[in-house]
């Protein structure tokens, strides 16, 4: 992640050596990283994956074996 990417999409960064902050417009966080410890220059997002909902799409169409084949 960049935080040069962050900065020119308008968000703040807020910080110390214990916290960087992203912030969005009316001071609501976005993000809070954090070092490992306490001496440490990078520091890290936790985060987990999103799954998307599935959609349930009807098929028009279905290639079956014999027309793959042909």
């Amino acid at each position: 992640m960049s935080m040069g990417e962050f900065l020119h999409s308008g968000l703040e960064v807020w910080g110390s050596t214990k916290s960087l902050e992203l912030i969005e417009k009316h001071d609501k966080p976005v993000m809070q990283c954090l070092p490992i410890q306490k001496v440490d220059t990078i520091y890290w997002v936790k985060s987990q994956t999103v799954v998307p909902a599935k959609v349930n799409v009807a098929t028009v169409y279905v290639a079956d074996y014999d027309i793959w084949h042909k």
